[in-house]
């Protein structure tokens, strides 16, 4: 079994990442895109939804059922299809964050397109895996909320054994699994402090929306910085430009 470097702190670890999404704000703006995609997709069905309904205002209330359902399955459709687009678009973004947070550490060029470059091949693993992980996560809350937890404690270094260390599904979980093991107390700390800001920020109109892809954007740094430390591997990534 291999051996890692389980002497780690947390709050050491979240200053590192301060440091560098300080140094390098595009790592965090980046996951700013997924959500613009889905504000303008859910605005797009909204439009659509306030037309009929005022169309339905218009012509005394009288309900035309024929012309609902249809109406209704469209917007479903269309909404599932937002959401779809805009969680491929979040493992797109969180694996390139991934690759530079890997340059930062490594001390090579923090770059937009080559982060891309890099990972680009592994999107297709990274959606399966993603799959993967919503059907334990489902399965966890029908068993028990905590059933839900231990799913994202098991799987939190899932993305970063498959995009730095460029393993296939099976690894990649096995790996995550046993990194997990070693320091759970720390992930389940650092996922309720996750938590706790995704609620605050919930309260918080309009704004709200906005930040919190950021806080989940820090917080993708702050475990692929742990996992980089925890496996003490030096992460790889794209080379410097000559």
């Amino acid at each position: 079994m291999a051996q890692y470097n389980n002497k780690l702190n947390v709050g050491p670890i979240m200053n590192e990442a301060l440091t560098i999404v300080s140094k390098y704000p595009i790592i965090l703006m980046i996951f700013l895109v997924p959500a613009v995609i889905s504000l303008i997709g859910n605005a797009a069905i909204s439009e659509n939804a306030g037309i009929y309904f005022n169309n339905l205002d218009s012509n005394g209330g009288n309900i035309n059922f024929g012309d609902l359902f249809p109406s209704m399955g469209k917007m479903m459709m269309l909404g599932g299809l937002v959401s779809i687009i805009t969680e491929i678009v979040a493992i797109l973004v969180s694996a390139i964050a991934i690759v530079m947070v890997a340059d930062a550490v490594a001390g090579r060029e923090v770059n937009l397109n080559k982060a891309f470059d890099f990972m680009k091949d592994k999107w297709i693993i990274l959606i399966v895996a993603a799959i993967i992980i919503a059907v334990f996560q489902f399965i966890g809350i029908l068993a028990c909320c905590i059933g839900y937890v231990v799913v994202i404690i098991a799987t939190v270094f899932v993305k970063q054994g498959i995009v730095l260390d460029d393993m296939q599904l099976t690894e990649s979980f096995s790996k995550s699994f046993d990194l997990a093991k070693t320091v759970w107390p720390d992930v389940l700390m650092i996922f309720i402090v996750y938590l706790i800001a995704i609620v605050v920020l919930g309260f918080i109109p309009y704004l709200g929306s906005f930040v919190s892809p950021l806080v989940g954007g820090f917080f993708t740094v702050v475990f692929t910085l742990y996992y980089i430390r925890l496996t003490g591997v030096p992460p790889s990534g794209p080379q410097p430009m000559a």
